[in-house]
């Protein structure tokens, strides 16, 4: 399915992508005051005027499994919407990852169909909704409603619970589900929020699916399954975990050197939905680290975040970290505040953001851009440097479906502080590697290593990208490893369109092993360097021999045609120098290979 760009507040994004565009900052610290808006708050949440004796857990209203008839819901339909109520259908399994799996599923269940609508090239927009029969809520200022869902999004859709109490003419809405990207995984689970229903004798809840996009080539989204739907009075005790995020200095890394460790950051978001004030609420951790927030307390139905700070051990391996919600009071619901744990590696020279195991398909095709298909010159990922150290090599990984032939390359950028538009965002390249040929299907799926031509002095204090960039004509498929919550994946794009940012996490490494870099002094040719590189005038190539010999000093062009072909007669023991003139080459990247009888070594050179 093709991926469609949209405007929105300054950003073009597509699956899941953003394009840069006007001042653009990196987004580490910067991102720290719209990292603390993140904790979302349900409905229209007020200070509760509750009074009185305690309740215990709130008494259950109003329920349905859809196992009743289809008339204590109402359907409704706005454009050229349609779904169903019943046990879904085959786009769920192709689409949607699977088949709805909620706890009465077999009962049946309502389904937006998001595909159904797009593969009948039905005229945009969508606006579908189902309602709930009339609800009692006398005495009660504040419900709590409840369901079991199935969500993937695509494009532009928006998903919405909404409440009447007035039959229908006005609704209370709040958006659920805007946290996901486009073609993210189908998330499967369970979601709970508070309205203020100001104790309408006959209130109504609906579920409303909307995708206002009027292209209807892209205007669909992928579906929406509900089920188990649940609406109580309030807990007396009722905290709920809403957001999580662990970071350094704004970025979040799976794997991190000894050299570059710095303190780790983690929040998370935690909403009073009980009728009563939560006391000594803290984020405990657990696992591998002994760290705890200050405690709060949390009035009725009111949003805070928990932060907590821990730097990690400089022991390399492996170290799960458990998160935990806890409180003086005895939890109603406690179903709803488990915090996920999370894990990271201390390493003696990888430094990486994917997440590993499972890897997928990293997007780098069938990309649009206004309409415009949009060209991928190369994939990478961004690094915050802790402090100074020299980065010898980039790791990355081939997807299945590679062919063999295919060539890449690694880059180095670093970041432009000062850039005015996305094509200004990266400067570069730095340093950059010899060309990588995909040689055998063996060296698909495994990690590889492109040792830099040059060792980088990377800068504490600075954020660099390590990308992949593609090179031939043979297909790659590169790897991406798990989906980021901070903008850490980057796509280099050919031509105006600069740079954009992913939430796929391609398996882009800094390696910064010194071993990578020491030459084997018994080959016939060693030590060869290629500077100024980049270049627009003349350029030396330095080398050293083991032994007297004829050698040839040649350039390729990326399509492997030679351009130039120097040949130095019985070169002496030692040190060499060979000068090109490159003043008429054309922009781009060459190989240069200097050949010794049998011995031969690339390197490449950038001619601006």
């Amino acid at each position: 399915m093709k991926r469609q760009i949209t405007v929105l507040s300054g950003l073009l994004l597509f699956a899941g992508v953003s394009f840069a565009q006007n001042t653009v900052k990196v987004p580490t610290a910067h991102l720290a005051k719209a990292l603390d808006k993140i904790a979302p708050h349900h409905g229209e949440v007020k200070t509760s005027s509750n009074t009185g004796a305690a309740k215990a857990v709130g008494a259950t209203l109003w329920e349905s499994d859809f196992s009743e008839s289809p008339a204590i819901w109402a359907i409704g339909t706005s454009g050229q919407g349609t779904f169903q109520i019943g046990s879904g259908s085959t786009d769920m399994a192709d689409y949607m990852g699977g088949p709805m799996a909620s706890t009465t599923a077999a009962n049946g269940f309502v389904y937006f169909d998001g595909i159904g609508f797009l593969l009948a090239a039905n005229v945009d927009p969508q606006n579908t909704w189902v309602t709930t029969e009339a609800i009692d809520f006398t005495g009660n200022q504040y419900a709590e409603i409840s369901f079991e869902q199935r969500y993937r999004k695509f494009n532009t859709d928006v998903t919405y619970v909404e409440f009447s109490a007035d039959g229908g003419t006005t609704w209370t809405s709040t958006i659920i589900n805007d946290q996901y990207e486009t073609n993210d995984p189908a998330v499967q689970n369970t979601l709970s929020m508070v309205f203020d229903v100001n104790n309408a004798a006959s209130g109504v809840f609906r579920f409303r699916w909307e995708n206002p996009s009027d292209d209807n080539n892209y205007g669909s989204g992928y579906g929406w399954a509900i089920d188990d739907v649940k609406v109580r009075e309030l807990s007396d005790y009722d905290l709920v975990y809403t957001y999580g995020l662990h970071h350094t200095e704004m970025y979040q890394y799976s794997q991190i050197p000894t050299t570059q460790i710095a303190p780790i950051v983690v929040r998370a978001g935690v909403r009073n939905d009980g009728s009563q004030d939560l006391t000594n609420v803290k984020l405990v951790l657990g696992g591998d680290v002994t760290a705890e927030s200050p405690a709060i307390t949390l009035p009725a139905l009111q949003v805070d975040t928990l932060e907590v700070t821990f730097t990690p051990s400089a022991t390399v391996g492996a170290y799960t970290v458990t998160r935990e919600i806890t409180m003086d009071e005895v939890d109603d619901n406690p179903i709803n505040n488990p915090a996920p744990d999370f894990s990271y590696g201390i390493t003696t020279h990888t430094y990486a953001v994917d997440k590993g195991a499972p890897f997928s398909d990293f997007p780098l095709t069938s990309l649009s851009f206004g309409g415009t298909p949009a060209v991928v010159e190369g994939i990478g990922t961004s690094y915050d440097i802790i402090a100074n150290q020299a980065l010898h090599g980039v790791d990355f990984r081939f997807f299945t479906g590679a062919a063999v032939g295919a060539e890449v390359y690694a880059e180095v950028y670093e970041y432009n502080t000062e850039a005015t538009s996305a094509a200004q965002l990266w400067n570069g390249p730095i340093g950059f590697s010899n060309m990588f040929t995909l040689e055998d299907v063996a060296q698909i799926d495994q990690i590889q290593t492109l040792q830099l031509v040059n060792p980088v002095n990377l800068q504490a204090g600075k954020t660099y990208l390590a990308l992949i960039h593609l090179s031939g004509t043979q297909t790659v498929k590169l790897a991406a490893g798990g989906t980021g919550s901070t903008p850490q994946g980057w796509l280099k794009v050919q031509g105006t369109q600069g740079w954009g940012t992913f939430t796929a996490i391609p398996v882009v490494r800094m390696n910064f092993d010194p071993t990578l870099s020491i030459e084997d002094n018994t080959e016939a040719v060693s030590g060869v360097t290629v500077f100024p590189n980049p270049a627009t005038d003349k350029v030396n190539v330095e080398f050293n021999l083991k032994n007297a010999s004829d050698v040839s000093v040649e350039v390729t062009d990326i399509t492997g045609k030679v351009v130039e072909t120097l040949s130095l007669t019985n070169a002496s023991v030692g040190a060499n120098t060979a000068e090109l003139n490159v003043s008429n080459y054309a922009t781009g990247m060459y190989s240069v290979v200097v050949k010794s009888n049998d011995a031969s070594v690339t390197k490449k050179l950038v001619i601006k």
